[in-house]
């Protein structure tokens, strides 16, 4: 804003007389301000989008590529909405500026004070010696205790933001928190379910593609001998067992009635030793 470059902002209050006599002060041709009602939601934006933006930095340092950042950006924005709407906010509000913009500034800056921080996490450096060496604050550190606090008390699922406090507040291990996101599909194919298997394997893979980055690993469960199918297996990101649920029943494997059985868990209930 110092240089003019255009810039855009949300003000939040419900006085309306002040925002008309504020807007005017600060409104210019390279600067404007936007109105809104909802003092809550804007708050929940910016305070929910510098743990995202930790998250993000992590990425970057760990050199998870542009494609996972994306993907933290997309769902961490999910997270927000869900948070807003539980706190009694207008779930709207996130995708505005005070929402999607501010986090996707805030993910994608290297001025960031939360992304900088991140990335030196994914770099491998300790989080008392980063704290320790900044001149500035890096919000998230801070608020996102209490984040996860009120999440809990409101019984919504926050993985990304869970998995940031975990590493800044409980020393976790950062491929661990990374593992933590993924859920398991297990599916047992019904008895002579060879052909149906046949018939829509095409139509699965395609599925699967819709996953991106998303998806860990998949592929098909096999009899001893390694000759017949026995079921499929996939290992995915997923914010809930219930977006896990509905990604499990719109396969077109599992509409085409393939499946006997199917068996949703986390990651680490499943496999409890670490990847090598």
């Amino acid at each position: 804003m110092a240089n003019k470059s255009p810039s855009a902002a949300t003000i939040a209050t419900l006085d309306k007389k002040f925002w008309d006599i504020v807007s005017k002060i600060i409104g210019s041709n390279y600067f404007r301000p936007y109105f809104s009602e909802d003092i809550m939601g804007v708050a929940i934006g910016g305070s929910l989008k510098n743990v995202i933006a930790i998250a993000s930095g992590i990425a970057e340092g760990r050199n998870l590529g542009e494609n996972a950042q994306a993907a933290l950006i997309t769902r961490g924005l999910a997270e927000m909405i869900r948070f807003c709407n539980a706190r009694g906010g207008n779930p709207t509000t996130m995708m505005g500026l005070a929402g999607l913009g501010d986090l996707t500034l805030t993910c994608l800056s290297k001025k960031s004070r939360n992304t900088s921080l991140g990335i030196k996490l994914g770099e491998g450096q300790a989080i008392e010696m980063i704290i320790s060496s900044q001149k500035t604050v890096s919000e998230g550190y801070f608020s996102a205790p209490s984040i996860i606090h009120l999440a809990k008390k409101m019984k919504i699922e926050m993985p990304i933001c869970q998995g940031v406090n975990n590493i800044l507040n409980n020393q976790a291990n950062i491929d661990a928190v990374i593992i933590d996101l993924l859920y398991t599909i297990i599916c047992t194919d019904q008895k002579n379910g060879l052909e149906i298997r046949k018939q829509n394997r095409p139509a699965h893979l395609d599925y699967l593609k819709t996953l991106g980055d998303r998806l860990f690993s998949a592929g098909p469960t096999l009899t001893e001998n390694g000759s017949q199918p026995t079921g499929s297996i996939i290992i995915a990101k997923f914010d809930s067992f219930k977006e896990a649920l509905h990604f499990a029943n719109e396969d077109p494997y599992s509409k085409a009635g393939l499946f006997e059985e199917t068996i949703i868990k986390r990651f680490r209930q499943i496999f409890p030793t670490e990847l090598g």
